[in-house]
């Protein structure tokens, strides 16, 4: 059986305060379990039964906070994984099409296409609008 060890360096106080301010409930398990493994001799069986994580499970937690060193909390996907533009280069062209449209020089969204792809140097799809 595997031991789990706590290779980072934090205090229980610093534990409890991240218990306490974590977002959401898989966070706040989280935090319970290297908490639980910094302060008391805990094994995965354990703390698989009084969390509901598999054995498998709370031992990745516990290397995720070793090698992320001091960090447990799940990341979100969600975004822009596949953006082409930053947020500042999309209000900026927005801005310049902003005033294109006013001038009456915008007609249809092919027009919009055109211009960014041009800006882009590759072809965009339809939805990308």
């Amino acid at each position: 059986m595997r031991t789990l060890i706590i290779t980072h360096k934090v205090t229980p106080r610093q534990l409890k305060f991240k218990m306490k301010t974590a977002k959401t409930p898989s966070d706040y398990k989280r935090w319970q379990i290297i908490h639980l493994v910094r302060c008391y001799s805990v094994d995965a069986d354990y703390l698989a039964d009084i969390t509901g994580y598999s054995k498998a499970n709370i031992y990745n937690i516990v290397q995720q906070f070793n090698n992320r060193q001091g960090d447990v909390s799940t990341k979100t996907k969600g975004g822009r994984r596949r953006e082409l533009m930053t947020v500042d280069e999309e209000k900026i062209l927005m801005k310049g099409l902003e005033d294109k449209a006013l001038k009456g020089q915008i007609l249809s969204y092919r027009d919009i296409k055109k211009i960014i792809e041009t800006k882009l140097d590759k072809e965009v799809s339809d939805d990308f609008l």
